[in-house]
């Protein structure tokens, strides 16, 4: 998928180094909650058992400039077959934030995903997080108060 600042096209095995490159830092991994840190190994099985949403439940995207560069990733996963949506992850390098590429990958993932035939899609955003509100909020999400997680904010972007 081409826009006009980014690329998003399926994560391959040989960007495994670099996406574990992006995973390792302290900032990824306090987003996502996780101490440990990934190996080469996990994030290859990950690529291979995240290409198709339906059969997978997940799919993985590397985010490019488009001039070819890798940039970050975008992941929609936990699809639901039943609600017909996906939670939706997006992470860029801290050096090409702020400059419309996380804008113009969310805008390219609600337009895959609206062909697909999901309706809607989702977040988990930390309520820390102000950059990410501020992301999604912008691209359409609604933002609402988790009923679950004090420390979550639930953001839900309708489709049709």
């Amino acid at each position: 998928m081409m826009g006009e600042v980014v690329r998003l096209r399926r994560a391959e095995l040989s960007d495994a180094p670099q996406i574990l490159i992006w995973e390792s830092t302290a900032e990824a991994r306090s987003v996502t909650c996780s101490d440990q840190i990934p190996t080469l190994e996990f994030i290859g099985h990950h690529i291979l058992s995240s290409n198709n949403l339906v059969e997978d439940s997940q799919i993985r995207f590397i985010i490019e400039r488009s001039d070819g560069v890798p940039i970050g990733t975008l992941d929609l996963y936990n699809y639901n077959p039943t609600r017909k949506c996906a939670e939706v992850g997006i992470f860029i390098c801290a050096d090409m934030r702020r400059q419309g590429y996380g804008a113009e990958t969310l805008q390219k993932a609600a337009e895959w995903a609206r062909d697909e035939g999901l309706e809607y899609l989702t977040a988990e955003i930390q309520t820390t997080n102000n950059a990410s509100r501020a992301l999604f909020a912008a691209a359409g999400f609604e933002l609402a108060e988790s009923t679950c997680l004090q420390s979550i904010i639930s953001a839900t972007l309708p489709l049709k």
